[in-house]
């Protein structure tokens, strides 16, 4: 099995396993993997209608994702087969609860862990297209601030006539509110590739102006029933535009076929933990990292 190096120009290669993934799990979506393949040194093969990744996770250790195609069984097998002929261990990350059980089933399990930092925050959409009952008063307060000190205000989806604004709005974003650390610079370039590429991502996007200026923007895409919301950026000086951005983005962006939308993991930042859990998420989804028996 020969892999390489996943990029742009790969995504017409591996964009049709990738629509057509089984779990809901954020990190085996097209722009999960294009945003964050240099930061995991992401690789690819495509062998006998399968699809698969390795990948350096966080921990540095050599680890694969379950095999992407009709029949994942056959693609375990060319995996352990791919691990002993190179004196690898078999390591899966990115296990979703339901592919944890399918692996017991069916397989030898030496060890299995639970990535207690990056379950991802599922919700429902009708939830935040509505913002319903007591417990979204935030949210509701938030909003209600906003529409009553912006009387200017629109939502426009972003294409080659705004896009130009929506890279200013996120250079002076990065400026004024990330912070200096690895981690924060390898996702502003992700922000800017994506921004700079958007027609190859093939995300849906939108942004907020008030008073003619962005000061919102959100992007994403959709598999099966579940929108994956990939990047969300707000002025965090005015209150109420993320709740605006958050509510209109699901409302245009989800229907009666896309009930569910993941909004990502918090990678461990509290801030971020409590921002998600303040939109009420219906589940934490688990993502398991599971050893083989070769």
């Amino acid at each position: 099995m020969i892999f390489r190096k996943i990029e742009l120009d790969d995504i017409p290669a591996v964009r049709p396993y990738l629509e057509k993934i089984r779990t809901r799990i954020m990190d085996t979506t097209l722009g999960e993997i294009l945003m964050w393949r240099d930061y995991m040194n992401i690789h690819y093969a495509i062998e006998n209608d399968i699809l698969f990744f390795k990948a350096r996770y966080t921990d540095q250790q050599l680890s694969y994702f379950v095999p992407i195609g009709k029949d994942r069984d056959e693609g375990i097998k060319r995996l352990i087969a791919h691990c002993r002929e190179n004196g690898e261990k078999l390591r899966l990350i990115s296990v979703s609860d339901e592919e944890l059980e399918w692996l017991k089933n069916g397989y030898d399990i030496k060890e299995t862990a639970e990535d207690t930092i990056d379950a991802d925050y599922f919700y429902s959409a009708q939830d935040l297209r509505q913002f319903a009952g007591r417990k979204y008063h935030t949210q509701k307060n938030h909003i209600n601030k906003f529409i009553n000190t912006h009387t200017d205000y629109s939502f426009e989806e972003i294409n080659e006539k705004n896009i130009s604004e929506v890279i200013s709005f996120y250079r002076e974003y990065t400026l004024n509110y990330e912070k200096d650390s690895a981690f924060a610079m390898i996702e502003g370039a992700g922000v800017f590739e994506v921004l700079e590429n958007l027609g190859k991502y093939g995300y849906f996007g939108m942004l907020l102006r008030a008073e003619g200026k962005v000061i919102a923007f959100s992007l994403g895409e959709t598999v099966n029933d579940t929108m994956f919301v990939h990047i969300e950026k707000a002025d965090k000086s005015i209150p109420g535009a993320y709740q605006m951005i958050v509510r209109e983005f699901a409302n245009r962006y989800t229907d009666d076929k896309v009930i569910y939308i993941n909004r990502g993991d918090d990678a461990g930042d509290e801030g971020l933990r409590q921002s998600k859990h303040s939109y009420h998420p219906i589940a934490l989804l688990r993502k398991n990292i599971v050893e083989l028996e070769i």
